[in-house]
């Protein structure tokens, strides 16, 4: 029951019941109540009391009382202050004052708190101060009034909490919560969760906790309930955890501090390592935060019984009596003093590498090295095999596989050979030691020997029987020959091979090999041998090896001999027709190192060229002389044989005391000169002030000019000419012609008088003039003059007369001018005319015309003869006398005849007489004509085989100054080649191939017809056998 003293103003009273640790508050609905009437919630109201039903026992209540008006609203009012009490959560007093008592002398207040704590204060005056208040606690606080020895009752108690005090009866209140206790951490290691825990406060509204790491990074928890999972927790650090207690007014003290470590970090960077020198496996990491120990596992490949372990408080570890030969699996674990962290994997460790078993050596003849075999260790990468000799000088060989070859050993020596297995970190002991000899056999007994043949690498291209011995792990093998020299004498083409001997060897076999593989030997007893027929151009690798009747050494170090140089091929000549300058040019050859050129005429001092390059240049050869040209290769010490000589002519030299012979007429001008060394034609060139040119050409040192213009200044001058090249012009020789016939003629005639005046245009070259007049009864006059123009007096009246006017110039006259007829027409004369035309073609057709004379020679051995004809009928007989002394006639009416039967290469004389009936006239001027060249005949083709080289010949034909060969064959194969000798050579013809040879004949001006062909057939290879190879050899043959 719940009773209080009635408020001024109030017409309602509510009461709230809260019980502790609930958080709900139940308030009244005042709609619908009546004035005057008390409501309890949860209980019965009568007057100013109310009765609490459901009270459970055991349970502590907040009773609030709330005075309401009549529309509800909560009445202010200051109770009826009988004490209070005032409490200090900070320093955990309370103040404790009341209202005087009449008669009392002092006064003693009481606190009785739930724990049965009693705290008391006394104070003559109104108020007094209880000390060392307890937290967590309900105290009731009872005030009594002393007088002398007399106590009031207790009529009044006050429950107080948190500085808050209320005058009601029967109140309860609290102090501040008190620090949490009974504090636990678990460690979940796995995960590193961290839950904290601690027992419940009184008077407690919720919980704060805290975790502080040992980085000083804080989390906080905020619960209503007595735990908290902390989760993000780190590996291996120390964390500190308080909690405190939050009441409505005042917060507790901190719990004191609980500490717990998380579980270990993993390991980092683990290493292993295996000591070469023991079986121990250091292995070494990087420290974990929060380790306080480690664990190494290591986990072999072999079989699972091969697992080891350390452990450590530090960062390192040693497993001891480890297996050779083992890839380990390396794992660490670190661990606290509770949780262990995650197994971290480490990089693989290699053991050492076991030691090969089973080691022999074998060695054989012919060899200089020995091999070593063993059976595999386990852990290795490759293998060092080493040999060591009395000396100490080792030799070593590296394997990947099961055995290795050491060489260059020394012969005739004992080696201790082992070997040893590396992983590249770590080289295993050395295997058991095996000794190996070199050299003449140990004293053994005959049952330990046996001989096994065996066929060993083929030499000279025939298989060569050698012979092991082998006794056990040790096989011999002779020293080599030493201080082998080589001569090559380069006349013979041999070599002689010479290195020192020595007494015990049966003998020696000399071994020379070219380039190609090729292999030449000679054997001998003593110290020296000859090898013959070397091949030119070769760099011989020479060799000794020997037989001491058990084994043959191995061929010794070779060295080195260049045989005598291939001659060049290939020679070309090349002439600069305008310097004169010789160049020589060829292939290269093998091996040469230089090469010099001979160009040498009869008996005279040779001319010398050398040259690195394959060309050489001469400019000092004498103009027109025949020379013969051979190039030979060099070397270090020899010459090689002459290349094909070939014969070459110089720029012909330039013709000199070049001479004009001027005639008056129309007849061809004759030029003469010396004769010129190395020419075969000449060609006179002469060229016209007007810039009229022409020419004449000649095999002999004079010709005729045949068109020259009449009225010009010419500067002649010669070349000589060869088959290729033409000299420099001669000195020029000027010639000035007779001056032409003066145009333009005209006269007067003064019939008074009988004279006339003759006039005309000036003629060049011309310093006088002549005009002359005929009459038509036969009177002639004539006149002269220096200049155009000239008078005639004395003609005959009546008559018609015909002027003309010639021009001369000192020497020589021209021919009359166009006649000029005074009142007549103009009388005709027979023209002069100079007409020559060549045209050469397969018909062969050559013309000559020489003054008024044609003749033609037909195609069919027939020379037709023409000339101009005659003003009357005349009886004209032509001759054609051979150089034999042979001849050949006809006779004609008319201005043509022809001669039958002519003979080829033949040159005839032919003139012209012209008969009348009453006279016989002189015989015309004799004129030559050379009949076409013969056919060439007993043509052959002798082919080379050696050199693929065709050489075509013939017998020499009349008529002919040169020839042409023309050698055709297969795919369209075509070479010629022109020579004024009777042979040609054709190089770079194709083994077993037929082509055919032809030849024409020529002079200056016609071809013969084309000679019969020949065939001509190259010679295939044949292959000879000989001594276990082959040979291929090239026999000549000479087809025709």
């Amino acid at each position: 029951m719940v009773w209080w003293e009635p408020v001024v103003h109030a017409v309602l009273y509510t009461i709230n019941i809260i019980m502790e640790g609930s958080e709900s508050r139940v308030t009244l609905n005042t709609t619908g109540l009546e004035a005057g009437t008390p409501y309890c919630i949860k209980g019965n109201s009568r007057g100013n009391t109310c009765d609490v039903l459901e009270i459970m026992c055991g349970d502590i209540y907040k009773v609030v009382l709330a005075p309401l008006t009549l529309d509800g609203a909560i009445v202010q009012f200051c109770p009826q202050r009988m004490y209070s009490v005032e409490y200090s959560c900070t320093s955990g007093t309370a103040m404790v004052s009341w209202a005087r008592v009449f008669g009392a002398d002092s006064y003693r207040a009481v606190a009785t708190g739930s724990g049965r704590t009693v705290l008391s204060c006394t104070s003559q005056g109104t108020e007094c101060q209880i000390t060392g208040v307890g937290c967590g606690e309900d105290y009731m606080v009872q005030v009594t009034a002393v007088s002398k020895s007399c106590e009031s009752k207790v009529n009044t108690t006050s429950h107080f909490v948190t500085g808050k005090d209320t005058e009601t009866k029967e109140v309860y209140f609290w102090t501040v919560p008190c620090p949490p206790k009974n504090l636990n951490l678990y460690r979940e290691c796995s995960s590193n969760v961290i839950i904290f825990s601690w027992a419940a406060t009184n008077n407690t509204a919720h919980y704060r906790a805290r975790a502080v790491d040992s980085e000083g990074v804080t989390m906080d928890c905020m619960t209503l309930d007595t735990s908290c999972f902390f989760t993000n927790t780190v590996c291996g650090r120390r964390y500190t955890f308080t909690v405190y207690s939050v009441s409505s007014g005042c917060n507790s003290q901190a719990s004191p501090p609980v500490a717990v470590r998380t579980a270990p970090c993993m390991p980092q960077n683990l290493l292993s390592s295996a000591n070469c020198r023991s079986e121990v496996l250091t292995s070494t990491w990087d420290r974990a935060e929060g380790a306080l120990a480690y664990t190494v596992e290591a986990w072999g490949n072999k079989d699972e019984s091969n697992r080891y372990n350390c452990s450590s408080f530090t960062n390192s570890c040693a497993i001891p009596s480890v297996h050779c030969g083992e890839s380990l699996t390396m794992y660490i674990t670190a661990f606290d003093d509770n949780c262990p962290s995650y197994r971290t994997l480490g990089q693989v460790a290699e053991t050492v590498p076991c030691t090969p078993q089973n080691v022999s050596a074998a060695m054989h003849c012919g060899s200089d090295s020995i091999t070593l075999n063993w059976q595999v260790s386990y852990g290795s990468l490759f293998y060092i095999a080493t040999a060591m000799d009395d000396a100490g000088v080792v030799h070593t060989c590296n394997s990947m596989d099961t055995n290795c070859q050491i060489k260059g050993l020394r012969c005739s020596s004992t080696y201790n050979a082992f070997v040893t297995a590396t992983n590249l970190k770590c080289n295993s002991s050395n295997s058991e030691i095996v000794t190996i000899e070199t050299g003449m056999l140990l004293s053994i007994s005959q049952s330990d020997i046996f001989i096994k043949p065996f066929l060993h690498q083929q030499l000279s291209q025939s298989a060569l029987l050698l012979c092991s011995l082998q006794f056990g792990d040790r096989q011999a093998a002779s020293c080599l020959p030493d201080h082998i020299e080589a001569f090559l004498d380069c006349a013979a083409n041999h070599a002689l091979i010479v290195w020192q001997g020595h007494h015990s060897i049966l003998s020696y076999t000399a071994t020379i090999e070219d380039t190609e593989g090729v292999l030449l030997s000679c054997s001998t007893t003593g110290n020296n041998c000859t090898v013959p027929s070397l091949k030119c151009g070769q760099l011989y690798s020479v060799s000794v090896m020997h037989h001491d009747g058990i084994c043959p050494s191995i061929p010794s170090q070779a060295i080195t001999m260049e045989s005598v140089p291939c001659g060049p091929a290939n020679v070309q000549t090349e002439m600069d027709c305008g310097s004169g300058t010789l160049t020589v040019s060829w292939d290269t050859s093998l091996r040469a190192l230089g090469y010099t050129t001979i160009i040498s005429h009869g008996n005279r001092e040779q001319v010398t060229c050398n040259s690195t390059a394959t060309s050489c240049s001469v400019d000092t050869l004498d103009c027109g002389e025949e020379y013969v040209v051979e190039v030979m290769s060099v070397n270090r010490s020899c010459l090689s044989m002459p290349s094909q000589a070939m014969v070459i002519r110089e720029v012909p030299c330039v013709p000199t005391n070049v001479t004009v012979h001027r005639t008056c007429g129309e007849s061809p001008v004759a030029v003469t000169w010396d004769a010129s060394r190395g020419a075969k034609i000449y060609t006179a060139i002469a060229i016209g002030n007007s810039g009229h040119r022409t020419e004449c050409t000649s095999n002999d040192t004079t010709c005729s000019l045949e068109d020259l213009l009449c009225g010009q200044t010419y500067s002649l001058s010669v070349l000589a000419v060869d088959d290729a090249c033409s000299s420099t012009e001669s000195s020029l020789v000027t010639l000035q012609t007779v001056p032409c016939p003066p145009t333009h003629v005209s006269s007067w005639v003064d019939c008074g008088s009988n004279t006339a005046s003759l006039s005309w245009d000036a003629s060049p070259n011309a310093i006088s003039y002549s005009g002359s007049a005929v009459g038509t009864d036969g009177h002639s006059v004539s006149c002269g003059a220096a200049t155009p123009g000239c008078q005639m007096a004395g003609l005959h009246c009546g008559q018609d007369y015909v002027f003309t006017v010639s021009a001369s110039d000192g020497s020589c006259e021209s021919p009359e001018s166009d006649t000029f007829t005074q009142e007549t027409g103009e009388r005709d004369r027979d023209s002069v005319f100079f007409f020559c035309s060549v045209r050469d073609d397969i018909t062969d057709h050559l013309f000559f015309l020489y003054y008024l004379i044609l003749l033609q020679l037909l195609p069919t051995n027939t020379l037709s003869v023409s000339w101009a004809p005659a003003a009357i009928a005349l009886n004209n007989s032509v001759t054609a006398m051979a150089g034999d002394g042979t001849a050949l006639s006809c006779t004609t009416e008319g201005s043509t005849c022809e001669l039958d039967g002519l003979q080829c290469g033949q040159q005839y004389t032919v003139a012209v007489t012209a008969t009348s009936s009453n006279c016989t006239g002189t015989t015309s001027a004799p004129q030559t004509v050379q009949t076409v060249p013969c056919v060439p005949s007993s043509v052959h083709g002798v082919v080379d085989c050696a050199s693929n080289t065709l050489q075509a010949s013939w017998d020499a034909t009349d008529g002919a100054h040169a020839y042409i060969s023309t050698v055709t064959g297969p795919d369209s194969y075509t070479s010629t080649c022109s020579t004024a000798n009777l042979t040609c050579f054709f190089t770079g013809l194709k083994c077993a191939k037929e082509y055919s040879v032809s030849v024409v004949a020529k002079d200056d001006q016609c071809n013969s017809s084309v000679s019969v062909d020949v065939s001509v057939a190259t010679v295939s290879y044949k292959l000879v056998l000989r001594a276990g190879y082959e040979q291929a050899t090239n026999r000549p043959g000479i087809i025709n």
